[in-house]
């Protein structure tokens, strides 16, 4: 993460600084040698359908879809995003600032822009998204709203 004061690694920036610098860009170090699991790369092509968690879609969902092979197993698959926005913010952590270091705007938009090909899009019932979307209760309080809200994607990835 290049910020104000140097570079430094993620681990340094949120935990030890609590994420409080401004971020001017950010870089996946190691990255091009990097490499997904056997394991991972077989599932992807016997899945129909992924389902992309509401993580923080530059330094969780973004450096899984840049390892070598992963976007390209993506391609006639049935992608399910859900957004880590709920009224119109991150959840939690530093994605905000991270979306715009890398030039998207930090809302459902700019999640789209940095996930790519997205066939259905769920966001939460508070959103302000235009898009074509699912809106739903996707804030996970607790473990029931965790049990609600998979049952709810699977009948919808059933459904669609």
């Amino acid at each position: 993460i290049d910020t104000p004061c140097g570079e430094m690694h993620f681990q340094d920036y949120w935990v030890g600084l609590k994420g409080v610098l401004p971020v001017k860009s950010l870089r996946l170090k190691g990255i091009d040698m990097a490499r997904p699991s056997p394991g991972f790369l077989k599932l992807l092509k016997e899945e129909s359908v992924v389902l992309l968690g509401p993580s923080n879609p530059v330094t969780s969902i973004g450096p899984i879809l840049a390892l070598p092979g992963v976007r390209e197993s993506l391609v006639g698959k049935k992608i399910v995003a859900l957004s880590p926005f709920v009224a119109d913010r991150p959840v939690s952590g530093p994605a905000a600032n991270f979306m715009r270091a890398c030039g998207v705007p930090a809302s459902e938009e700019g999640v789209i822009s940095l996930l790519g090909k997205v066939d259905l899009f769920i966001v939460d019932k508070s959103s302000s998204y235009r898009g074509e979307c699912v809106r739903l209760d996707t804030l996970m309080r607790t473990k029931e709203d965790s049990i609600r809200l998979a049952k709810e994607l699977l009948e919808l990835i059933s459904c669609s």
